[in-house]
C-alpha cells in the first residue's frame, strides 16, 4: 500500500511539473522540496535503525518534519530553492550520462556530475531563472518523476531506494524508459511554451534571496 501511495504522489507531481512547472513553479517547487525532505528524512531513520523505509512511526515523523522544513525553505526561499533544484538535476543528469555510456559509478561519474550541476546552478543564478531554463528542468525532473512512479509500481525499483539519482540511473540504463523519458519531457516542454505565450514570472532575484516581488501576467 504505502508504495502505491507513494507511486500516485510522485506520479501526480511529476505531471504537474511537466505540464505547469513555469506557471505553477511557485506552489509545485516546494511540493517537491516536501517530498524530497520526506524521502531523506525518513531514508535516515531507516538506515540508522537498520528497518524498512518508512517502517516505523519514527521514521514517518522524521520523514514529515524534515519534509516540512525543506518545503518552508523553498516557500520563503524560493530563489534558492530553484538554484538547487536546478543544480540537483544536472548533477543527476551528468552521472546518469556517464552510467549510460558504459562506466561504473564512482569517480568520474561524480565529477561529472559536479561540473554538469554546477554549470546548471550558475546558469540559474546569473541567468536570473529564464522562463525556458525553468520550463525545461521542470519538464526533465517532472518526466523522471513519473516514470519512477512508473517502475516502482513495476518493481523495477524499490521504495527505499527512490530518489532522482536511482530513477535516472534506472532510466538511462534502459533504451526504453530513455526513449520515454525524452518523449515525455519533450512534450511537456512544448505545452508549457504554448500554454504559456504571455505569462512571464518576475525575475526572482536570486542573489538578492528572498521571495519573489511579484508574479506579472498577461492572459490573452
Amino acid at each position: 500500500m504505502k508504495e502505491l501511495i507513494f507511486a500516485l504522489f510522485a506520479g501526480l507531481l511529476g505531471l504537474a511539473l511537466v505540464f505547469g512547472g513555469y506557471r505553477l513553479a511557485r506552489i509545485l517547487i516546494p511540493l517537491w522540496g516536501l517530498f524530497a525532505g520526506f524521502t531523506l528524512g525518513a531514508a535516515g531513520v531507516s538506515d540508522a535503525l537498520n528497518n524498512g523505509f518508512i517502517g516505523t512511526t519514527m521514521g514517518i515523523i522524521a520523514g514529515v518534519v524534515v519534509g516540512l522544513v525543506f518545503a518552508a525553505l523553498a516557500y520563503f526561499f524560493f530563489s534558492l530553492a530553484v538554484i538547487l533544484f536546478s543544480a540537483s538535476l544536472g548533477y543527476w543528469f551528468g552521472t546518469s550520462m556517464v552510467l549510460f555510456l558504459g562506466f561504473n559509478k564512482g569517480f568520474l561519474s561524480a565529477i561529472v556530475g559536479i561540473v554538469i550541476g554546477a554549470f546548471v546552478g550558475l546558469v540559474a543564478l546569473f541567468g536570473n531563472i529564464p522562463k525556458y531554463f525553468l520550463i525545461t528542468i521542470s519538464a526533465i525532473g517532472g518526466a523522471m518523476a513519473v516514470l519512477g512512479s512508473i517502475m516502482l509500481l513495476l518493481d523495477k525499483i524499490q521504495l527505499d531506494a527512490f530518489n532522482y539519482a536511482d530513477v535516472s540511473q534506472a532510466v538511462t540504463a534502459s533504451w526504453f524508459w530513455l526513449i520515454l523519458a525524452v518523449l515525455l519531457a519533450g512534450v511537456g516542454f512544448v505545452f508549457q511554451v504554448k500554454a504559456n505565450p504571455d505569462f512571464t514570472l518576475e525575475q526572482w532575484g536570486a542573489i538578492n534571496g528572498g521571495s519573489p516581488k511579484k508574479v506579472e501576467s498577461t492572459l490573452e
